[in-house]
């Protein structure tokens, strides 16, 4: 993966470095990064955006909820027969303890959705952002385990966030977390984050969390979803059935005599599995998860509107910046160059695609500087870019 410490990922982990972060807490315990500036995310989430939202947008069960221990808050209490979220009533709710709940926030929040964008561009991996407001001194959720990786960022208050012994290694995220049946274990640690914090916390350790008395919590958690060794397992024995017949061959259950079936079934297997990974297969199994995160990854239109109507000249001494963070991955092979961007895929045949190549690499140039195109061809492939909002042109 790309771990280059820039951008979001450089927001939401500094000072601790990325590298050193997947090199020794990724998939392996919790940490604490500790903030004096209680200011660090204001620009994405604050209690005044969550006044805005509930003021100005339709919103429904179950994307907002409230929870309260022990016994919950029925959702006819603030919703109507519609599922419509009636915002006094949600308020009042809040006021009297209960803890109020966005999923999807991304989606909601303009800020928080250009965030979690580009964590997901820079890491490939699918990014998803949840928001809880707890009142002081209570809690929302009981002691539980998630079956995804999160990163707990504090935007405002304090909150306490308690471990246990109890732990899953590594669930999948299919894995379903049974409330009901579930024991925590005795309680092995405790953080407490302040405005500005950041914390991590594994799939499949056991926590939760409540609001400390001097003022309301609010804190985004950032789902984080990367693909497995089994994922990619999957990929494989799916491309190498569609090539290789012998992935098709049934398995028999009883002894039976048929000559397509008198293998052992181990040993069967065996010789498949050997020639399972191939270096084909593998890089093509890697394209096809990147595309899908360009593709659920939400497009950046930003700033795309208000220019449709402005006058535009491109020249060869025009100066061309690449949008970095516009740029999940991209790939070039003989005939094509695949450009993964949020919500989209464009491919560049070549020369073009060798010329995109290069530019993405340099990062700013001049028209005129661009290889292997002819001037027109130049002028063509940077007005092209700057329509998919790729390149900023001066």
């Amino acid at each position: 993966m790309n771990t280059s410490s820039n951008g979001a990922a450089e927001t939401l982990l500094q000072p601790l470095g990325v590298d050193n972060f997947f090199n020794s807490y990724w998939e392996q315990s919790p940490v604490h990064i500790e903030r004096s500036d209680t200011a660090h995310f204001a620009n994405i989430l604050s209690i005044d955006s969550l006044d805005s939202l509930l003021a100005s947008s339709e919103l429904h069960f179950p994307d907002v909820q409230l929870i309260q221990q022990p016994d919950g808050i029925a959702k006819d209490q603030y919703v109507d027969k519609d599922n419509r979220v009636l915002p006094l009533r949600l308020i009042e709710h809040y006021a009297a303890g209960a803890t109020l709940t966005i999923a999807r926030a991304d989606y909601k929040i303009g800020a928080l959705g250009d965030f979690c964008r580009r964590l997901q561009s820079e890491w490939q991996m699918q990014c998803h952002a949840n928001v809880y407001l707890s009142p002081p001194g209570h809690q929302g959720f009981k002691p539980h385990y998630d079956t995804h990786d999160v990163f707990i960022v504090q935007a405002s208050g304090k909150k306490q966030f308690n471990f246990y012994s109890n732990n899953v290694e590594l669930p999948f995220n299919d894995d379903a977390f049974d409330s009901k049946n579930f024991i925590p274990g005795e309680q092995t640690e405790q953080i407490t984050l302040t405005a500005g914090d950041t914390l991590y916390i594994p799939r499949g350790i056991t926590h939760d969390a409540i609001a400390l008395e001097q003022s309301p919590s609010l804190h985004i958690t950032v789902g984080v979803y990367p693909v497995t060794a089994r994922d990619l397992l999957q990929e494989l024995l799916q491309l190498a059935a569609e090539q290789d017949t012998r992935f098709r061959q049934s398995i028999p259950l009883v002894n039976l005599t048929s000559s397509s079936t008198d293998q052992n079934p181990s040993a069967m297997l065996s010789e498949l599995l050997e020639q399972l990974p191939t270096t084909e297969r593998v890089k093509n199994a890697l394209s096809s998860f990147r595309d899908q995160t360009a593709v659920q990854c939400t497009q950046d239109s930003s700033g795309m509107l208000s220019r449709q109507h402005r006058p535009r000249s491109v020249t060869a001494q025009c100066n061309v910046q690449v949008k970095a963070d516009q740029v999940i991955s991209i790939d070039t092979d003989a005939e094509i160059t695949t450009l993964r961007l949020p919500g989209q895929i464009v491919e560049f045949h070549q020369p073009m695609g060798a010329a995109v190549h290069w530019l993405v690499e340099q990062q700013t140039t001049t028209v005129r500087e661009l290889p292997l195109l002819s001037a027109e061809q130049k002028i063509a492939l940077i007005d092209k870019l700057y329509q998919l909002n790729i390149v900023s042109i001066k």
